[in-house]
């Protein structure tokens, strides 16, 4: 038997269109959240500052001055915002299109290196530039293969994050989570001078570094959690739930925004055969009905 008869038995093969119109989707939701947080290139308005202290791939991006072309002109760098734009609702119209798909990759990636040029480098930004590669990808077995490896990448990447903890002794130092908290509260000043809940919450962690550790010690578990993702996707939904759980407490206490970076790696853990079997079984009891 074939491997990719294999594959398919196993249920393996996502329904590719609906997938993709999903990813895209949030694709669409990332890019009107980084518009009003200024992270278009139109936006950069020509920095005169640049973060070279990075890596190799950023170097080579200076070296032959793509960023700076692109954000020293006004009109060139809106330009390639509206065609990242257009190709990202366009895939969501028709998501077979797969150039479609690498048009959206390359100007995500372009998006990126220029938003590193202005504002500070992000290492562990990897979901919104490697969810969309599967898309290039117009055979069904190749685009579930390529979905299937970047959730094992995603799993790796949160377990690690845990497991660092434990072995970098995070998770033993009293005043680790309080001096995290004390190095994010100063730009949350600037932002939010005024007084309120998330502000009185950061001071209370801050002067009860007990509860403080606690809660970094559930973050490790959580991230550990995912160790799950490589054995089985039989709690994915689970995985979701911890997911999210995570990035939303990360961006009420330490001010680390998600929505439009790292949310794209929700969509690994979405239960995507039982979400497609939904839809189309209430497609076919309402497309009925409308008939008559």
């Amino acid at each position: 038997m074939s491997f990719k008869k294999q594959f398919q038995m196993n249920k393996q093969i996502l329904n590719r269109d609906f997938v993709v119109r999903c990813i895209f989707i949030i694709y669409l939701f990332s890019l009107i959240v980084k518009y009003f947080n200024g992270g278009f290139i139109h936006q950069s308005a020509n920095p005169i500052l640049v973060y070279p202290t990075i890596n190799i791939t950023y170097w080579l991006f200076l070296l032959f001055k793509i960023p700076q072309f692109f954000t020293s002109n006004f009109y060139v760098g809106l330009f390639a915002d509206l065609l990242l734009l257009f190709s990202c609702i366009s895939i969501i119209i028709w998501p077979k299109k797969y150039y479609l798909a690498l048009m959206f990759t390359l100007g995500y990636w372009l998006n990126y290196m220029c938003y590193c040029l202005v504002n500070a480098y992000q290492p562990s930004v990897y979901a919104p530039l490697i969810m969309s590669i599967p898309a290039i990808f117009k055979d069904a077995t190749k685009f579930s293969l390529t979905f299937w490896a970047i959730r094992f990448w995603a799993c790796f990447l949160y377990f690690e994050a845990g497991f660092l903890k434990i072995l970098r002794g995070g998770i033993f130092n009293l005043d680790q989570m309080t001096n995290s908290i004390k190095l994010t509260i100063s730009p949350y000043l600037v932002q939010n001078p005024s007084t309120g809940l998330n502000l009185d919450f950061k001071y209370f962690l801050i002067t009860n570094p007990n509860i403080a550790q606690l809660l970094f010690i559930s973050a490790t578990i959580l991230e550990l959690c995912f160790l799950i993702g490589f054995f089985t996707r039989k709690y994915d939904l689970l995985l979701l739930i911890l997911f999210l759980s995570f990035h939303i407490a990360n961006q009420y206490i330490l001010n680390i925004p998600f929505l439009q970076h790292q949310v794209l790696f929700a969509c690994c853990f979405i239960p995507w055969q039982k979400l497609s079997d939904y839809v189309i079984s209430f497609n076919k009891k309402t497309i009925p009905a409308k008939q008559y």
